[in-house]
């Protein structure tokens, strides 16, 4: 299918949610066919154009998205949704050339557990690579509907004829720029970020944040058959009662297990569970500012640590890496925050046992310190993790 306007785009969509939207929603498939090949600036006017979709996802300034609240409800993937979620839309001509102010690099692991960071990326800002666009359509296609867990609700993705990204993809040298929309469940939880902060401002948010954060590390650690590259609260929704299984979203990056080595399944888990230990190190200084952990004595990595190894507490190699962490932070609690403005998903700190990178300026410069597999790396928890992704790991251990 062609999209043609300013910015003409050839779109994939699944046929029998293409027809669903022809029978049930042909204004709404107008609006997303102009929202996607107009610009916001271009010939319609900027008033027009932001008249065609019901307002911008995020509160960051480097948002790409918009809302499109759908005529009526109607099922997708036996869901009921009530819009449209559309990113990589928001790219202008006035401002294309303009690259998002952060690096994006990869940590990536050969098929030995070996560390290597892969490329950086800048991109456009408003806009998404097409790569990405892509992987995010299938992958969500793969675990839209699961048992323990739920994906975004895929509806199509789209790859823009031109303009090009300013920059190309040095991994593979792509530099064309994509859509991705998706269908927004009727009634589902908010993202945990903003959940998390309200329950940090209610003076009883306590339990309710436990019970919260012990979805979240439970579901990270079962999310069968994938591993995901960004596990942070901004990427999942919960219910905190736990009736319905969390959503996961932004799966264009998350690892396929049955693609991956053992050592390299072992090490992209171990990268997994480290940023969200970085995470519930945030919550920690967020809670401090309230009182929450003074007033309890409460470390948020206990409950990340409880609900990821929820049937093995009692084994030794967990129980050290716990001390472990218990120690690094009553030496250092100063550390995370530290880090948290310098790519923090990749600045590991030497104590963790992950010992392999180095920022080494502030133009955050990374260097690979050395391409030990992670196996022998005798880090916190990983010879759990690596019998875990061998099959050798029982609950009787």
């Amino acid at each position: 299918m062609y999209f043609e306007g300013e910015r003409s785009a050839n779109v994939v969509f699944d046929q029998s949610i293409y027809g669903l939207l022809i029978k049930t929603q042909p204004a709404i498939l107008e609006r997303l066919q102009k929202i996607i090949a107009k610009y916001p600036d271009g010939s319609m006017g900027g008033d027009a154009w932001n008249n065609l979709h019901d307002g911008v996802i995020g509160t960051n300034p480097q948002k790409n998205a918009v809302h499109l609240k759908l005529d009526r409800e109607i099922i997708i993937m036996g869901e009921i949704v009530d819009e449209l979620d559309i990113g990589g839309v928001l790219f202008t001509k006035s401002n294309f050339g303009t690259v998002y102010p952060s690096l994006t690099a990869t940590l990536d692991f050969d098929a030995m557990g070996r560390p290597i960071i892969n490329h950086f990326l800048r991109m456009q800002l408003g806009a998404k690579g097409s790569e990405e666009s892509r992987a995010k359509y299938v992958n969500s296609k793969d675990i839209a509907v699961h048992r323990d867990f739920r994906g975004s609700l895929p509806v199509t993705y789209a790859v823009y004829e031109n303009p090009k990204n300013p920059i190309p993809n040095p991994k593979s040298l792509d530099n064309s720029l994509g859509v991705f929309v998706s269908a927004h469940r009727k009634n589902a939880p908010e993202r945990a970020s903003f959940t998390i902060d309200d329950f940090l401002e209610r003076p009883d948010g306590f339990e309710d944040l436990q019970a919260l954060l012990w979805i979240f590390s439970k579901s990270l650690r079962e999310l069968d058959g994938y591993i995901p590259d960004q596990p942070h609260y901004g990427n999942v929704a919960i219910d905190p009662t736990g009736q319905e299984p969390p959503i996961w979203y932004d799966v264009g990056g998350w690892m396929k297990r049955d693609t991956m080595t053992t050592e390299q399944a072992a090490a992209y888990r171990y990268a997994a569970l480290s940023k969200a230990l970085s995470h519930a190190f945030a919550i920690m200084d967020r809670g401090a500012q309230k009182a929450i952990e003074f007033v309890h004595g409460y470390k948020t990595y206990h409950t990340l640590f409880a609900g990821y190894f929820h049937d093995a507490m009692q084994n030794k190699h967990i129980q050290t890496g716990v001390r472990r962490i218990d120690d690094m932070y009553e030496d250092k609690p100063f550390l995370p925050s530290a880090n948290r403005n310098l790519l923090d998903e990749f600045i590991v700190n030497q104590d963790l046992g992950f010992g392999m990178l180095d920022l080494v300026d502030s133009q955050a410069s990374i260097l690979v310190e050395d391409v030990m597999p992670m196996h022998r790396r005798g880090a916190p928890f990983f010879s759990f993790l690596y019998d875990l992704e061998r099959g050798s790991w029982m609950a009787s251990q």
